[in-house]
């Protein structure tokens, strides 16, 4: 049974975090438009859409332009969020940078926000032609940048958000972007949704549901489904731990472009009988209230994955490769155990310690905990970012001191 703890509440710890800010304090409500290209629903959607809502809560002014009928989109809508449907067909199609001037001149938006590749270059001109203060590009990928002068889309903005430190590097080191002007600033965890101080009592229906004994050990892996999360690799090693514990069931959480892929190869491997394949579930504090090991093979491109950070803060063990933004969360046998990317038997190993000596395991969530806690919620997230956006207005004569309200 994981142990709760007590929460300590969120608090602002970055070296990136601007100087002095007093998170007491009230902004006049911003005027923030975030655009997103995408026509999925994975953490970097999520993030968005996170963002927006977080925003709204604090009383500010946000609208997300996105694709028409797009998960986003609905979900944005769901949550009360204004939406535009941009409908952006390229990078340069001049039909969608039109919509979002327009968009940007009648809401006297004040801060765009870019997420994606097109809707990062849609929206500078957009930008730039509407006389909009502040444009942020954030980059939520590990992914190699071009460093051609033609790929100045990271040269315009006023600032680039990135979702771990290792992307952060590597904009300043390869792209050559001026340390100053990129933030890392992973994305927060909700710290109440995300704990185990709530109660649950439906362990078993969702076991029953799912076709897991009660006695069986869980392995869960919440990702979306693309190549370079390292699926494969979760499945070669649920071979090797089976072979130690026969009992064992592994979840694999999530929908996109690998399904078919996946689901060929657990069939390959015969252990269609251990293997569940839950497709998207929004009941992700559930499917780790009853998981036993958290695993996150991948082994390229990512920030601080939200799943990760998810599990963290549910005191659920933590076993992950140690690729992009991954090592800044998960300390070895600190916070979790980390293991070499695309190592199939260190990743066996590591589950089959986990499963197998839960007592050495205790003290490891009970600081991943604290570390999410310290670092990674929601409250630390939006004052890093809100502190961003106001310095920015502030260097343009935007903002000044007379803006500024206490909350009571």
């Amino acid at each position: 049974m994981k142990s709760a703890i007590h929460r300590n509440g969120g608090i602002p710890g970055s070296d990136d975090f601007p100087k002095g800010r007093d998170k007491n304090t009230f902004i006049r409500p911003l005027r923030i438009i975030h655009t997103e290209w995408s026509q999925g629903w994975g953490g970097q959607e999520i993030r968005v859409l996170l963002e927006a809502r977080l925003l709204l809560e604090r009383g500010h002014e946000v609208i997300v332009a996105c694709q028409p009928a797009s998960p986003l989109a609905l979900r944005a809508k769901a949550c009360g969020v204004e939406v535009v449907e941009a409908g952006i067909k390229g990078a340069f199609d001049l039909a969608a940078i039109w919509r979002l001037y327009r968009v940007f001149k009648e809401k006297g938006i004040e801060i765009v926000n870019t997420h994606s590749s097109a809707d990062s270059w849609a929206g500078m001109f957009a930008s730039k032609m509407a006389g909009v203060p502040v444009l942020v590009r954030t980059r939520h990928l590990s992914v190699p940048v071009s460093g051609s002068f033609l790929n100045f889309i990271y040269d315009v903005p006023d600032a680039i958000i990135t979702t771990a430190k290792r992307i952060k590097e590597m904009l300043v080191s390869n792209r050559r972007i001026p340390d100053e002007r990129v933030f890392s600033i992973p994305t927060g965890v909700e710290l109440q949704k995300f704990s185990l101080d709530k109660h649950f009592s439906d362990e078993e229906r969702l076991k029953r549901e799912l076709g897991i004994n009660m006695e069986s050990p869980v392995t869960s892996m919440i990702a979306v489904l693309r190549s370079w999360k390292g699926h494969s690799y979760f499945l070669d090693a649920a071979v090797k731990i089976l072979k130690v514990r026969p009992d064992a069931k592994f979840l694999i959480v999530g929908e996109g472009p690998q399904r078919f892929n996946i689901a060929a190869k657990i069939k390959d491997l015969g252990i269609g009988s251990s293997v569940i394949m839950t497709g998207h579930r929004d009941d992700v504090c559930d499917i780790l209230r009853i998981t036993d090991v958290f695993v996150l093979p991948s082994f390229a491109y990512e920030g601080v994955p939200q799943s990760l950070l998810q599990a963290m803060a549910m005191e659920t063990p933590v076993v992950a490769s140690d690729a992009g933004g991954i090592g800044e969360a998960v300390r070895n046998m600190s916070t979790g155990l980390l293991t070499p990317p695309k190592d199939v038997d260190a990743l066996a190993k590591a589950v089959i310690f986990v499963l197998n000596t839960p007592e050495k395991v205790h003290r490891m969530v009970i600081n991943a905990r604290k570390c999410v806690e310290k670092k990674y919620s929601t409250d630390v997230m939006m004052d890093r970012i809100i502190g961003v956006y106001t310095d920015l207005l502030r260097k343009k004569g935007r903002i000044g001191l007379s803006d500024r309200a206490v909350i009571n």
